[in-house]
């Protein structure tokens, strides 16, 4: 996992999320939908590509495939979660869609469980950022 120039964003305690639950949270400027796939944690940004409704609010299942007319299977690998408004599904581990798979995906994040002394040994600065006189000016370089 790179979380490399990302700040960590502690969104609940790990027993208030079980497997198979999702929970939708605030996460600096953007909102994320954050799910527990056994044990696995994942993330996405609450919002479909498409028309950008609530994504994180539709519906989560397993990837649904048939070999033959009627012989559907639920993937228990693969969980896809559908936009509420026009059903777009996107796989929870990647963003990937399944309609466009080359050319639409849904942002996803990293997310992680981590110990409470991992959070208590985190720097708590705030970013720094250069500044320069120009003439007149003070320029902040952000």
């Amino acid at each position: 996992m790179n979380t490399r120039g990302r700040r960590a964003h502690v969104v609940c305690r790990a027993d208030e999320l079980g497997p198979g639950q999702r929970l939708i949270a605030a996460c600096g400027a953007v909102e994320v939908g954050v799910f527990n796939l056994g044990g696995e944690y994942f993330a996405l940004l609450n919002r479909c590509p498409h028309k950008s409704a609530p994504l994180c609010k539709g519906v989560q299942r397993g990837y649904l495939t048939a070999d033959e007319p009627r012989q559907i299977s639920i993937s228990a690998s693969k969980e896809v979660i559908g936009c509420p408004w026009h059903g777009w599904e996107f796989e929870i581990r990647t963003g990937r869609s399944y309609f466009n798979p080359h050319r639409v995906r849904a942002r996803s994040y990293d997310a992680a469980r981590v110990s409470g002394q991992e959070i208590a040994e985190e720097d708590p600065s705030v970013p720094t950022f250069p500044v320069q006189r120009e003439d007149d000016y003070i320029v902040v370089y952000v």
